[in-house]
């Protein structure tokens, strides 16, 4: 977003009394759009309403003219009906989109000047709040980009890369039978290692619509990591085989021309490697 601002604006700013009001909106992952202010009532901005927060803090915005990126923290106390600790632990605001920007709550229709739009970084989960990392876009910047090199694929068996088609010939619709927790449970697939480095996809329950990697499908389904909510008996899953990332895996689902590794590459030993006079 530019830093632009309108001249009504810049002259509020050089009054010695403000009527300024602080937004943040917030765009999922999944298009949900939320919208708030540190005001002491909703405004409407642009389509959107801000919800007034009634309590919650943020740091002070550190900008600079440079490529470096610009941060915030921000800590929101979950009274909101928009943010829920529900979607939180379902990681529903993992690389949301944020925009923070300010305005005249008197009058609205003077635009609003840009504090800052990234994304959030680091998010934390406390008793009765969350806090937040604004990262700009400028912290892509300083991410390495690229591929690296590996005898194994690493794409995932189903996606754009991996190119296998349709995932319906290897997807099993199943029923949670018995729960150990929320990372062990029993459906009616059992001891198939085909199953294992799959995922799942819950369709049913408090997990809805949430994956998980499968660790190890024997007498029960073990997942990598604990499901953020309960698991239920009667609750529905798709399986989804898994792939070993081998090319010899690759080779069985015919399906080599799109192995992603680099199998045949030289180790490091042989890169060190050096004639011997024996």
């Amino acid at each position: 977003m530019p830093r632009t601002i309108s001249a009504n604006l810049k002259a509020h700013y050089a009054q010695e009394v403000r009527t300024i009001a602080r937004c943040w909106q917030i765009t999922r992952q999944d298009s949900v759009v939320l919208g708030f202010t540190d005001h002491d009532e909703d405004l409407e901005i642009g389509g959107v309403t801000y919800e007034a927060l009634n309590s919650g803090q943020t740091s002070a915005v550190e900008a600079n003219d440079n490529l470096s990126a610009d941060t915030m923290d921000i800590q929101i106390v979950l009274d909101s009906e928009g943010i829920t600790e529900a979607d939180v632990k379902a990681g529903r605001y993992e690389r949301a989109m944020l925009w923070i920007f300010e305005v005249d709550y008197t009058t609205v229709a003077d635009g609003y000047v840009t504090l800052g739009y990234g994304y959030i970084g680091e998010l934390t989960l406390h008793d009765n709040y969350i806090s937040a990392e604004f990262r700009s876009l400028s912290q892509i910047l300083q991410n390495n980009i690229g591929r690296v090199c590996m005898p194994t694929c690493d794409a995932q068996f189903g996606d754009a890369r991996c190119n296998i088609g349709s995932l319906a010939g290897y997807t099993a619709a199943e029923i949670v039978s018995a729960v150990t927790d929320r990372s062990e449970f029993t459906i009616s697939i059992s001891n198939n290692p085909s199953y294992t480095n799959g995922r799942i996809i819950w369709t049913s329950g408090d997990n809805n619509g949430l994956e998980m990697e499968i660790k190890l499908l024997a007498t029960t389904c073990k997942l990598i990591l604990p499901m953020p909510f309960n698991i239920q008996v009667d609750d529905t899953l798709n399986v989804i085989t898994g792939c070993q990332k081998a090319k010899i895996h690759c080779l069985a689902y015919n399906n080599y021309i799109n192995f992603q590794g680099f199998p045949d590459l030289p180790g490091l030993d042989e890169i060190l490697d050096y004639p011997s006079i024996h």
